[in-house]
């Protein structure tokens, strides 16, 4: 049996320390990527640890009513303003 961590916002130095005095019995953690920047130490003290590093997207919050992203427009690229507007997003030029 082994246990895997969540981290919160704030929760990476603890986790870090305990990850190099005490990693037996954990075998992931999990990581935010809008946090990934705060949590790297953490990170890599699992890696060295031998434990896994999972990063969770929370993609699936996307498919419930209200977390929808409205900023995010929807293009169907067959035609000319969809495509314009997908080259301009990717910087691809020829907008």
């Amino acid at each position: 049996m082994s246990v895997e961590f969540r981290l919160g916002h704030a929760d990476h130095k603890v986790v870090e320390d305990f990850l190099t005095h005490h990693p037996a019995g954990v075998s992931a953690i999990v990581l935010d990527p809008k946090a990934a920047r705060h949590q790297q130490h953490a990170a890599e003290a699992a890696r060295e640890a031998g434990v896994d590093v999972i990063f969770d997207p929370a993609t699936e919050r996307l498919t419930g009513p209200g977390f929808d992203l409205p900023q995010l427009r929807s293009v169907t690229c067959t035609d000319n303003a969809g495509q314009r507007w997908l080259r301009r997003i990717l910087n691809l030029g020829h907008s």
